[in-house]
């Protein structure tokens, strides 16, 4: 919390509220899989793409893909994780 905060101050005092809530979803979804971070590189990933400067197209495509690759890892790591859980209660 105390990383994530200082880049969302711009929300004002909700912010607390904010990362608050995000990191107890993140904190559940680590404990399932084992990993945040594909999410968090694809969420950069993104930002990227979106904040800055007029990036050149050949970095704008691989932010892109990036973002969708990660973004698709850590929704098949849930998958797996799901896919477990159903093959254990069996």
């Amino acid at each position: 919390m105390a990383l994530r905060l200082p880049f969302h101050l711009y929300y004002g005092p909700s912010a607390v509220v904010l990362v608050g809530l995000w990191m107890a979803g993140w904190w559940w979804l680590y404990r399932r899989i084992g990993s945040v971070w594909p999410f968090v590189v694809a969420h950069s990933a993104y930002n990227l793409m979106l904040a800055t400067a007029p990036l050149p197209d050949g970095i704008r495509a691989l932010a892109v893909l990036v973002a969708v690759g990660l973004l698709a890892y850590g929704l098949v790591s849930l998958l797996r994780w799901r896919t477990t859980l159903r093959d254990q209660a069996s």
